[in-house]
C-alpha cells in the first residue's frame, strides 16, 4: 500500500482552515455578546474588491473567516482535482465523507444563526445540537484527513 505524504502546502492549508474556523467561532461569540465596532473596510485585490460597512465587530470577523475558509477549501479542491486526474476514477473514502462534513458545517452555522434570533433564555438549549454538529464536523474532518493521508 502506497501512502501519500503531506507536503508543506497541505500543512499550511490545515493551519489556515483551523484558524479560520476559530476566527469564525470568535465572530459568532462577538455577535452573541453584542460587541459593537462601527467601521468601513475597503477591499481592493485582484480576487475580491468592495466595501464592507457594519456596526458589529462579529460580522467583520465572520466575513473574513468565511473568505479564508472559502479560499482554503477551493485550493483543496483544485489540488485534489489535479491529483484525481492522475488516478483512476473511483469514489474514495474521503469523497464519501464530504456530505457529513458540509452538513456539519451547515448545522453549526444554523445553530449559530438561531442563537442570534432566539431569546437569551432559549440559547442554552441550542448548545447541545451545536455540540453534536461540532462532533460530527471533527469526526468527518479527521476521517477525511486520515483518508487523504492514507492515499485513499
Amino acid at each position: 500500500m502506497e501512502t501519500q505524504r503531506w507536503h508543506p502546502s497541505d500543512w499550511i492549508r490545515l493551519v489556515a482552515l483551523l484558524g479560520a474556523f476559530v476566527a469564525f467561532g470568535v465572530g459568532i461569540w462577538l455577535l452573541v455578546s453584542g460587541v459593537s465596532a462601527e467601521g468601513i473596510v475597503d477591499l481592493k485585490s485582484s480576487v475580491l474588491s468592495g466595501t464592507l460597512k457594519t456596526a458589529s465587530a462579529g460580522l467583520f470577523v465572520c466575513f473574513f473567516a468565511l473568505i479564508v475558509i472559502a479560499f482554503v477549501l477551493a485550493s483543496l479542491f483544485v489540488a485534489k482535482r489535479s491529483a484525481d486526474a492522475r488516478t483512476p476514477e473511483t469514489r474514495s473514502r474521503s469523497r464519501r465523507m464530504f456530505p457529513l462534513f458540509w452538513g456539519s458545517i451547515l448545522g453549526i452555522a444554523g445553530c449559530g444563526i438561531a442563537m442570534l434570533v432566539v431569546e437569551p433564555s432559549v440559547r442554552v438549549n441550542l448548545s447541545f445540537p451545536m455540540g453534536l454538529f461540532g462532533f460530527g464536523f471533527a469526526a468527518s474532518l479527521g476521517a477525511i484527513l486520515r483518508a487523504i493521508n492514507d492515499g485513499d
